[in-house]
């Protein structure tokens, strides 16, 4: 099941680090910082990014 939010219909809740779908890139998905004191994503501009979901839970154990 995919959890990808997509950006012009909800954005982050919470200043954090996000998994983002970019289209028009290579590679299209990457890790952005998402700030609400810089009104967006950090290193991209809005129009970049269609979907979002966060990260998932690191690993357990060694």
């Amino acid at each position: 099941m995919s959890r990808w939010i997509k950006y012009d219909k909800c954005v982050p809740a919470e200043d954090d680090y996000y998994l983002v779908y970019r289209p028009k890139h290579e590679p299209p998905i990457a890790v952005a910082i998402y700030d609400s004191d810089l009104w967006g994503w950090f290193d991209y501009a809005d129009d970049e990014i269609s979907h979002w979901q966060p990260l998932p839970a690191p690993p357990k154990g060694k």
